[in-house]
């Protein structure tokens, strides 16, 4: 559980200090704007690795891997990969909890939490595609975060760096 309320803090975050400025409810944030600067976000117990801008994609041509591509078009988004809770554990060995975040250009202000689910290991993309009908969660407006709860190893992805 606090491991949950660590990422939803570091996606609070995130997204706050993109928005340049609060919205009305219902109106989308544009959120262009700042993707690069999060790579220099300094948060307790949080470090970005990564904050690039990715542009919009047809449909059926990005996947949630192992799921089939999804079916519709994907909007430009700023995705922030970054670990959370990072520490030395069991021998000497780096751990911490790598995760994925995806903020869309037109964010509505909503927010999805995915985990890893039975693929824990790996972070998958965060689209927010599962138990979404037709249109993932990103597609809709929302802010998506997926995680691997600190089950990386070297089957399911690099090491921390």
């Amino acid at each position: 559980m606090r491991n949950a309320a660590l990422m939803v803090m570091a996606c609070g975050t995130l997204s706050a200090s993109m928005a340049s400025a609060a919205a009305p409810p219902g109106k989308p944030v544009a959120l262009a704007d700042g993707c690069a600067a999060l790579k220099d976000l300094t948060l307790p117990g949080r470090r970005v690795t990564a904050a690039i801008r990715v542009a919009p994609a047809a449909a059926g041509t990005v996947s949630a891997a192992p799921a089939p591509p999804i079916p519709v078009a994907l909007p430009a988004y700023c995705k922030v990969e970054g670990i959370i809770d990072e520490r030395l554990g069991y021998q000497g060995r780096p751990y911490g909890i790598r995760f994925a975040l995806a903020l869309p250009d037109d964010w509505a202000g909503r927010f999805l939490l995915q985990g890893g689910g039975g693929l824990n290991g790996r972070v998958a993309p965060p689209f927010g595609a599962t138990a979404a009908g037709g249109r993932p969660a990103i597609a809709r407006g929302f802010a998506v975060l997926r995680h691997h709860r600190g089950h990386g190893g070297a089957v399911f992805g690099p090491p921390l760096r």
